[in-house]
């Protein structure tokens, strides 16, 4: 067991100590702490997490391969982020943790297809339906109203509206066939 090293500073958190397996012990009340799983909607998914208090006795909440990563593992400047080589974020075994970059997490879970949007709705920060960008394709590349006036109807920046049109975002989206919407020509 070693003495908990911080994921976000470096230092040690005093009274707490890990094992490999990632048992948690406190000095304070002689005992293992219990982890737990926190549910989060995708994509962050769900990690083991524990609650340690900090000097003032309020309770902070680590993510359990954070704290192991931090205490056993070797980081390189840079790498921010703890990857999970299986994919599987309920495995916390030392041997499938690696300190990485964000764009080297990205790259793994892509590869894993742990992160595919093709369904772009389902994006976390969408601001509009699959229907609701086939309007907006329609509405733009037949320029029935102007890119800030389709970007008010729908809630939404111009330049949202603008990589809707592009196919930037929401590429897999075709645009819609019907007239959905009603509109009069301008006199």
């Amino acid at each position: 067991m070693r003495k908990i090293v911080c994921p976000k500073c470096g230092k040690y958190i005093a009274d707490y100590w890990i094992s490999k397996e990632g048992k948690v012990y406190s000095q304070k009340t002689c005992r293992f702490l219990t982890t737990f799983i926190a549910y989060q909607k995708p994509p962050r998914g769900s990690y083991y997490r524990v609650a340690l208090r900090k000097r003032d006795g309020s309770p902070k909440l680590y993510y359990l391969h954070q704290l192991l990563a931090a205490t056993f593992l070797q980081k390189e400047s840079g790498q921010t982020q703890v990857n999970h080589l299986n994919g599987n974020r309920l495995d916390n075994s030392l041997s499938n943790l690696e300190w990485v970059t964000q764009a080297e997490n990205m790259q793994h879970a892509h590869r894993l297809g742990l992160v595919n949007y093709k369904v772009e709705e389902e994006h976390p920060s969408a601001k509009v339906t699959n229907a609701q960008a086939a309007n907006i394709k329609y509405l733009a590349k037949r320029r029935i109203y102007t890119q800030r006036v389709i970007a008010q109807m729908f809630g939404i920046s111009r330049s949202a509206v603008l990589n809707i049109h592009r196919g930037t975002s929401f590429k897999y989206v075709q645009e819609s066939e019907e007239k959905k919407w009603q509109h009069t020509k301008k006199s």
